[in-house]
């Protein structure tokens, strides 16, 4: 009988040491909380969404002045910038998504891109991309374009035609429009960029003139998205 209750004792022994073990493992089991670690002025990280690239799945969590992209409870990318706002997609359609920073300013559109960049196999920020806002792919180019008005009730704009050179937008092109004098009539000047890309190499090289009035039923949109997909090709050459 004392050997049967020696037995019994051990082995009540062993189940609970094994459920303790069993407890600390899965209590220690590494997952993405809800919440990350504050920041020195005591704001909380909070998840704002998760993205998939390079083969892994990622979180990103945000506060009112920082981006984090986390792996595994890593951090892997630190943006520090107003956060009013983002959005998870693949921006390039390269397959990798990307993270859209959102801003609330006078000029629509104006926004900041993290691409995943498969150079690095992480994430860059691309510099100059907000000089881009409200930019659109051209698809089946790698190229993009973008809107911003330019004054007189944003009856003069501008569109930009760029491409991602890893971590840096470049502009190859500009349609400057020009609607003020007359509302019915638009006047659009197109001009490539020599070398850098910045606004004092830009080279006119044609002047188009298109009716913009209601009445025409092509709108200001309809032409840029109609030229930038028809000759887009000239402005690779000509900046090269």
């Amino acid at each position: 009988m004392k050997h049967w209750l020696q037995a019994f004792r051990l082995w009540t022994w062993t189940i609970a040491s094994c459920s303790w073990l069993v407890f600390v493992s899965c209590s220690h089991r590494r997952r993405a909380p809800s919440t990350f670690p504050s920041t020195s002025q005591g704001s909380h990280f909070t998840t704002v969404d998760s993205l998939q690239a390079g083969g892994a799945r990622y979180t990103v969590y945000a506060n009112l002045d920082t981006l984090l992209v986390v792996k595994d409870l890593d951090t892997v990318f630190r943006f520090r910038g107003p956060t009013n706002g983002l959005t998870v997609r693949d921006f390039d359609s390269d397959g990798h998504d990307d993270i859209i920073i959102h801003h609330i300013t006078n000029m629509p559109g104006i926004e900041e891109l993290i691409r995943y960049s498969t150079h690095s196999n992480g994430f860059v920020e691309v510099q100059l991309f907000s000089s881009f806002p409200s930019s659109t792919e051209l698809q089946g180019t790698g190229l993009f374009y973008s809107y911003h008005r330019s004054g007189c009730a944003d009856m003069n704009w501008d569109s930009d035609l760029f491409f991602l050179d890893d971590s840096m937008a470049v502009r190859v092109g500009n349609i400057h429009g020009e609607g003020c004098e007359d509302i019915t009539r638009t006047l659009a000047r197109i001009s490539y960029a020599a070398d850098s890309g910045t606004s004092d190499d830009l080279v006119v090289m044609d002047s188009l003139v298109f009716d913009a009035g209601c009445s025409s039923g092509v709108s200001k949109w309809d032409f840029i998205r109609e030229y930038w997909t028809a000759n887009w090709k000239e402005f690779l050459e000509s900046n090269r």
